[in-house]
């Protein structure tokens, strides 16, 4: 629980809410997207009509700069003896022992730096940098992305304070619509506050499909009979939640029309930087003249 919650609302009240879903049901799961790409299929009569989205061009996402880590600061990275194992074992003179430690370091969750600092410091054969590189470049391309299931809108009324995303829709028949709804406010994933409008994704999309998160979720109070309650000056008022669910995979969010994500990009980027940085320099060699 974040030490500080918002203190904007007249009712708070913290409930702790799990929603303990099944690994196995990984493919039936989640879907997480970035702000709304399309219509909303939901509304609450309490709190008025969806909001209407216009489908946007998809136009290619612009990827800003981004901080690779300099050979300075991977100098003083900790790489475990597990994986320092695995890297003399891509050496190894029997084939498969090779394949099974390039296979062991993929499905791996050691920290990137550690194979970006093995990378950096250590002499390393042909075999082993060509392998090891090879391992770089699958993870960032091709290691599950965790996702909600939500269409959403960030709000930021202050530049200096975190803002909230409001969920505009939940996807249908995903678990997130289970545990989510309509109007809800996350503010905190993890422990973290949202201060920027991809916070929410990148923290998400960091994660792999079956891993929980930890949301801190501000709902619309209702009465009895599921109507809002307004405070004195006619806002609505909000309960606290923090609530556990367990990502699925952002693959489907490709069956609801997802364009290509700032994560992706940002992947690929870092997986072209890793090619050009970490790879063998190329050998000048001179011929004499006949």
């Amino acid at each position: 629980m974040p030490r500080s919650l918002p203190p904007t609302h007249n009712a708070s009240v913290v409930l702790i809410v799990t929603a303990a879903l099944a690994a196995g049901m990984a493919n039936h799961c989640l879907a997480g997207q970035e702000e709304p790409e399309g219509r909303g299929t939901h509304g609450d009569p309490q709190l008025g009509p969806p909001i209407v989205i216009q489908l946007l061009p998809n136009t290619p996402r612009v990827v800003g700069p981004l901080a690779f880590p300099t050979r300075q600061e991977l100098a003083s990275v900790d790489v475990t003896a597990q994986v320092m194992a695995l890297v003399a074992r891509l050496d190894h003179p029997c084939y498969r022992e090779r394949e099974a430690a390039t296979q062991a370091l993929h499905d791996g969750r050691d920290n990137r730096r550690q194979l970006y600092a093995v990378l950096a410091r250590e002499a390393l054969s042909a075999e082993q940098r060509h392998r090891l590189l090879a391992v770089v470049r699958q993870r960032l391309l091709n290691t599950p992305r965790g996702a909600l299931g939500i269409r959403m809108r960030f709000e930021q009324p202050d530049a200096n304070q975190p803002g909230e995303v409001v969920i505009m829709d939940l996807l249908p028949g995903l678990p997130a619509e289970r545990v989510l709804q309509l109007g809800d406010r996350i503010t905190h994933v993890d422990g973290n506050p949202l201060t920027a409008r991809n916070d929410l994704i990148h923290r998400v999309q960091a994660r792999r499909p079956g891993d929980e998160v930890q949301l801190v979720v501000n709902r619309v109070r209702r009465d009895g009979d599921g109507r809002p309650l307004w405070n004195e000056v006619r806002q609505p008022q909000y309960e606290t939640l923090e609530i556990g669910i367990v990502l699925g995979s952002a693959e489907l969010l490709k069956q609801f029309g997802s364009r290509k994500t700032e994560v992706e990009s940002m992947r690929e980027a870092e997986a072209d930087w890793a090619m050009t940085f970490f790879a063998p320099q190329p050998a000048l060699i001179k011929f004499r003249d006949r």
